[in-house]
């Protein structure tokens, strides 16, 4: 009998499907025993592979000993290892520390002379980045600027009036005045964020290099020059940039990139309390901060993420970007997701991830998938986040309603951090939580998750619709702010999930994306995926370059909904008026010349509107087809499609933990029979379709899903590829 690849790997998944374990090595070294007894554990439990945490000062000769002896023992049980590189606690001199820029103010009134002493000002906590402490900081603004204005002014320079004695005398003129001071942090602590010690600057080139150049130093002895070998990836956590958002050459930068000078500007640019109005002051403070923050993730890009992935590469190692911190939605965003293994994560708590439909967890898993999908990336890995979870008899069923959030997402590969009362880094508790019964339970989840892992690292996942990120009103507004990005504008990210409700598949893109597009037959190419339709929402500003891409698609029969707004200008400071004409100019002429393929859209409201009237509306003014066509509506419901050669695969979800729902779902393909793969038993069978096999009746209990492959006719019904009504996995 013909052999089935795809279904013997869904059978059987190798290590690389399984799910990993996060092993936190603290400052109880593992000895060789341990190491051997928990590598069992996990094999037993299921897992195919650990993804090693050392601490900051771990990376010895010692500790390279013990990492060494956990990746051959690993081999040996075939289980791969994954190492998480220090992020805090590393031997820095200040120059190759991290660089941060908060800003302290007073609300003055004049007439009046005022006196202030800067170590006064230093201790006015910067609400937008707090500072518990830092090793060194200098004076870099000290500006007094009208509260009362229409017009951008940058201020009285107050800082050459500062004396020896750090005291400053001046007047205040008549009226309402803000005194920002700025200061410049090396070596800081965030309030809130882990205080172990120095965090690399990963703006400064000369320090990135200088740092992979010491981790290839102090791994290659031990690992050998080659240090793919023994390990499969190397992961760095997540870098917070909005928090750490400066490094010495950065004014030279700029100036280059931009054209001009950012220290005018910088007071205002960092104050977010300023009210957002439509002054011209306003105006001014958007596009100095949109340039600052496009500076910053370009620097950040090519400093630091290049590097990493280079020196990933050169090391035969693949790179993995953790989701933790705002980093990789900066990368993502800017249009250039190097990493191998883009990262989202999901926190596993009873019920509670499924009661707001914008959940960052969420949305980090889709934004993640949707730049890997761009891109190319087979894996996408979804960090399980579960704490006190693990002490609950429902912690399994939890397990499997995550999972199922991840793979709706796009996710295809899972990492379980058990953090907190359970934490994985103490000896006793590890040893406790991973006893027989609890390994008996996990081996029942890995099963499922490696199933489902496999089959969609080896498909090809399809998506119909693409969503425009607006980043340029984001970074305007708010910065680098992965929280302000998640809720800018409150139907963003619902907008997949009522698509999706409705029978549509989406991904989320940048402007870059849209600029490096091709278009043909009406669709937005970018790598292999191809999009019937474009969905802008809420942006006031799009770059010249992005609305001469928009005008080659709808010219190539693309369709383009812009939803509450449509661009008008150019983000920006330099050259403003020359750029803002041309976006303004091009949109117009694509809203006369070709209103059927290009329609404007009302804002849903918060309060009354339906979003899945929304995007009903909008399919059915374009004519597209949807992927599957879903009656009724199911809100809580939430599916994947991949193609794997002539099949085609779909996941389905019933997110709703409390009711069942029920629905008629239409697919378009013809001459394939449904198949129902259980990825608890591997077992399938063929699903129930009444006189219509394209058109099957599902129904799924809370947190239920629905793993649906259709098969070719020819597959099913050829002699050599029979496949009988219920196929069991191999014993």
């Amino acid at each position: 009998m013909e052999t089935d690849k795809l279904y013997d790997g869904f059978r059987s998944p190798p290590a690389q499907a399984r799910p990993f374990v996060r092993w936190t090595w603290s400052a109880d070294r593992p000895t060789e025993d341990q190491i051997i007894r928990r590598l069992d554990l996990f094999k037993q439990a299921g897992f195919g592979g650990i993804e090693i945490c050392p601490a900051p000062g771990m990376l010895d000769k010692d500790g390279n000993n013990r990492l060494r002896f956990t990746a051959d023992a690993a081999s040996n049980c075939q289980m791969l290892v994954d190492l998480t590189l220090p992020v805090a606690g590393l031997p820095l001199p200040l120059t190759e520390q991290s660089q941060i820029v908060t800003l302290s103010k007073k609300m003055l009134t004049g007439p009046a002379t005022h006196i202030e002493h800067i170590d006064d000002l230093i201790k006015i906590p910067d609400e937008a980045r707090p500072i518990t402490s830092s090793k060194k900081h200098r004076l870099l603004f000290l500006r007094l600027i009208p509260r009362d204005r229409t017009t951008f002014t940058s201020g009285i320079k107050l800082r050459d009036k500062v004396g020896p004695d750090g005291s400053v005398e001046f007047e205040v003129p008549d009226g309402n005045y803000t005194l920002y001071a700025g200061f410049q942090h090396v070596g800081f602590t965030q309030t809130g964020k882990d205080a172990a010690g120095p965090v690399l600057d990963h703006l400064n080139v000369q320090a990135v290099d200088k740092y992979f150049n010491n981790i290839s130093t102090k791994l290659a002895p031990m690992l050998g020059d080659q240090i793919g070998g023994p390990i499969h990836a190397l992961v760095y956590p997540g870098v917070e940039l909005s928090g750490a958002n400066w490094t010495t050459d950065f004014p030279v930068e700029f100036a280059q990139r931009r054209g001009y000078d950012i220290i005018p500007y910088l007071p205002v640019l960092f104050d977010n309390g300023i009210p957002i109005e439509g002054t011209r002051f306003y105006e001014i403070v958007r596009r100095s901060r949109y340039d600052f923050y496009t500076t910053l993730a370009e620097l950040f890009h090519e400093r630091f993420i290049a590097t990493f992935n280079n020196f990933c590469h050169d090391n035969g190692l693949l790179c993995r970007l953790r989701a933790a911190g705002d980093s990789q939605f900066i990368d993502i965003l800017n249009g250039a997701m190097l990493p191998d293994i883009p990262q989202g994560r999901i926190a596993v708590v009873s019920g509670e991830q499924f009661s707001d439909p914008n959940r960052l967890y969420c949305i980090e898993n889709k934004i993640a998938s949707s730049a890997a999908h761009l891109t190319g990336k087979s894996i996408v890995d979804c960090e399980l986040m579960a704490g006190s979870a693990v002490e609950s008899s429902q912690f399994p069923r939890d397990l499997d309603a995550a999972d199922n959030l991840c793979f709706a997402s796009g996710a295809n590969h899972s990492v379980l951090n058990i953090y907190g009362s359970t934490s994985l880094h103490d000896s006793a508790r590890l040893d406790t939580f991973f006893d027989e019964s609890n390994s008996l339970l996990l081996k029942k989840w890995t099963e499922r998750n490696a199933r489902l892992s496999y089959l969609f690292q080896n498909s090809k996942y399809r998506a119909t619709i693409a969503i425009l990120c607006p980043t340029s009103e984001i970074w305007s507004d708010f910065g680098l702010s992965k929280d302000q990005f998640v809720n800018y504008i409150w139907y963003m990210f619902p907008l997949w999930q009522a698509l999706g409700s409705i029978g549509y598949t989406t991904d989320y893109v940048s402007e870059k994306v849209i600029q490096k597009a091709t278009f043909e037959d009406g669709r937005l190419h970018f790598g292999s995926q191809a999009y019937d339709a474009l969905i802008i929402p809420e942006t006031f500003s799009v770059e010249l370059t992005t609305a001469r891409a928009l005008r080659s698609f709808v010219r190539a029969g693309g369709k383009v909904a812009f939803i509450g707004q449509s661009p008008l200008n150019a983000p920006g400071l330099k050259e403003v008026l020359e750029r803002s004409v041309g976006v303004d100019v091009t949109i117009d002429y694509l809203r006369r010349k070709h209103p059927a393929r290009v329609i404007f859209l009302r804002p849903p409201d918060m309060e009354s509107d339906n979003i899945i009237s929304l995007v009903s509306e909008l399919t059915e003014r374009f004519a597209l087809t949807p992927t599957v066509k879903i009656a009724p509506p199911a809100d809580k419901l939430r599916f994947v499609h991949y193609l794997a050669d002539s099949r085609n695969i779909f996941f389905f979800t019933n997110t709703d933990p409390a009711a069942s729902v029920s629905f008629t779902a239409q697919f378009d393909i013809t001459s394939s029979t449904a198949w129902q793969w259980d990825p608890v038993s591997a077992n399938r069978k063929r699903f129930p379709s009444g006189g219509d096999k394209s058109r099957l009746d599902i129904k799924l209990k809370p947190l239920d899903s629905l793993l649906l492959v259709f098969e070719p006719d020819k597959r099913s019904t050829s002699p050599a590829m029979k496949i009988p009504d219920v196929v069991r996995p191999l014993q």
